[in-house]
Formats: structure tokens, sequence, C-alpha cells
């Protein structure tokens, strides 16, 4: 799974953001309803990531996502909490931003861990 450095979004939509995150694109699944979706997200951060979608859900609604960083391989199931919906595409990518739930205190020192080396890793590209 390879990452991929993608547009800046805009500046408000960043600046309501505390958690630094890296605008990088991975390929994702997770489950609502019990059905199984695979999609691409950007924007991963320690507390959470932005899923493309045309049919984002609704906010509040539950999630288990499931993904793989490419740099270590690790395998993250966790679960997560719709946010913000965009559907206006004029305005960045169409989906939902979703928060990480009840991570414990090691898996958000490896998100955190993969955000910064991911940082790394695009200054240089």
């Amino acid at each position: 799974m390879a990452a991929k450095k993608l547009k800046q979004h805009s500046v408000d939509a960043v600046e309501k953001r505390r958690a630094i995150r890296q605008d990088l694109q991975l390929l994702i699944s997770y489950v609502h309803a019990n059905k199984k979706f695979s999609k691409f997200s950007y924007d991963l951060s320690p507390t959470g990531m932005f899923i493309e979608s045309i049919t984002p859900l609704e906010i509040g609604t539950p999630i288990a996502l499931i993904f793989e960083l490419p740099h270590n391989r690790i395998v993250f199931e966790i679960q997560a909490t719709v946010t913000r919906v965009n559907e206006d595409k004029d305005s960045g990518p169409i989906g939902m931003g979703v928060k990480f739930q009840l991570i414990n205190s090691e898996v958000a020192e490896k998100l955190k861990t993969a955000t910064e080396f991911f940082a790394e890793f695009l200054k240089r590209m």
C-alpha cells in the first residue's frame, strides 16, 4: 500500500483541526451495519482521518476502521465516529471526517509516530 501526497485543503478546514494531520492517501476498510466498505482516506492524524465517499454516513455514526500503514505494516483496528461530512466538492473531497474512539496509549503513540514519520518523508519528496 503506497502513501501518496495530496493537494492541500482549504485553510478554514485546516485551522479547525487540533491534531497534526498528514496529507496522505491510504486504502482503508470500514464496517457499518454489518457491511464492509473499502475507501481511500486522507489526512491521517493520531485522533482521526478523512474518508472519501460519495455516500458519507451521518454525523454521529459509529464505524469500525481497519487500515495498515505502509512504512511498518502495523494493522490498526479502531472504533471511530463520524464527526463531519463534506458533500460540497468545491470545498474539498466529498466524504466524512472520523474521530478515533477508545484507543489506548500504545495505539495513540504508534499513530503519532506514523504521522511524524510521514511528515519527514513527504518533506523530502
